[in-house]
């Protein structure tokens, strides 16, 4: 009998963190364990964090005027839109798989790649304080 309750005492104590698991070891493996594109490097989740969100969000809309007010930093919008105008009126928006890499932090902008479809790169440079567009750049990863 007391090996019976020495069995149950040592198997609950194994499994008394399984109980008071929370969301945060789920952030924790969703920061640390990502899945890596040969194309792209590793993805993160569109629910992680607000940036990964703001970039799907941003190519699932039509491309337009408001588009570029939107996602566009002013001083770039005349050479933005005289470069890339064409292509986006075609591409936006997307209705298949968009998958965002890790952000790329530097001392006044931040870097990320966009896979989309799985045969589109997007690379886009922001401006870190107010989260708008410098630059886009288009590779077809085909």
């Amino acid at each position: 009998m007391n090996k019976k309750i020495l069995l149950f005492t040592l198997i609950l104590f194994t499994n008394i963190p399984a109980f008071f698991a929370n969301d945060t070891s789920l952030v924790i493996y969703n920061n640390t364990i990502l899945p890596i594109s040969n194309k792209i490097g590793m993805i993160n989740s569109i629910n992680s964090t607000e940036s990964e969100r703001y970039f799907k969000e941003m190519f699932e809309e039509d491309f337009n005027l408001e588009w570029i007010d939107k996602y566009i930093m002013d001083d770039y919008k005349y050479s933005f839109t005289k470069e890339n105008s064409k292509f986006l009126a075609q591409l936006l928006p997307i209705k298949g798989s968009i998958y965002v890499g890790k952000m790329n932090y530097k001392p006044s902008n931040r870097t990320i790649s966009v896979l989309i479809e799985n045969n589109l790169i997007v690379q886009i440079i922001i401006d870190k304080n107010i989260d708008k567009i410098i630059s886009m750049k288009f590779i077809s990863s085909s």
